[in-house]
């Protein structure tokens, strides 16, 4: 009589190793490719300047003293580039006879005027240069601009005002 074995449910350690190994063949082919690219990055700068100008304020004026009252001022020059450029300044909206004035909106005006340089030697005229210089590339000119009110002059009270244009050319 023949005997029969019955069939074991677990599999052989042959088996599992066969098993094993197809599984390892199948995962290495499909993941032992692989494939790679460039990417460019690239970027345009352009050769722009940009101005930028603090506000001149005087806050309370002790206007009737025998001193000039004095305010300094920022303009800030920037280029991407190294590039020759020209900042000017006009007069104020409420210029009359070369004079720069303030304005209370009410017929009332302050007359000023505006310095650069060391000491506050060098006044501003109207329509005058604060700088014609070749500026280094991407670093700032901070260009100190004073203001100076005379002393000795009584103003009628009230709330003073100007807006001068100042002009980069390059």
């Amino acid at each position: 009589m023949i005997q029969s074995r019955p069939l074991s449910a677990k599999p052989s350690i042959f088996a599992k190793s066969a098993i094993v190994a197809f599984h390892a063949l199948l995962i290495g082919s499909i993941s032992a490719s692989a494939q790679t690219s460039e990417l460019t990055v690239t970027a345009v700068v352009a050769n722009e300047c940009t101005i930028n100008a603090t506000t001149l304020d005087f806050a309370n004026l002790n206007l009737g003293a025998s001193t000039t009252e004095q305010s300094p001022g920022l303009v800030e020059v920037v280029c991407t580039a190294a590039s020759p450029v020209t900042v000017t300044v006009d007069g104020g909206d409420n210029q009359a006879t070369g004079v720069r004035r303030m304005s209370n909106g009410s017929g009332g005006f302050v007359p000023y005027s505006i310095f650069t340089g060391i000491g506050r030697a060098t006044p501003i005229g109207i329509g005058g240069t604060i700088l014609s210089d070749t500026l280094a590339s991407a670093t700032p000119r901070n260009l100190l601009i004073y203001g100076l009110v005379p002393g000795s002059t009584v103003y009628p009270a009230g709330s003073y005002s100007d807006t001068l244009t100042v002009t980069l050319s390059y």
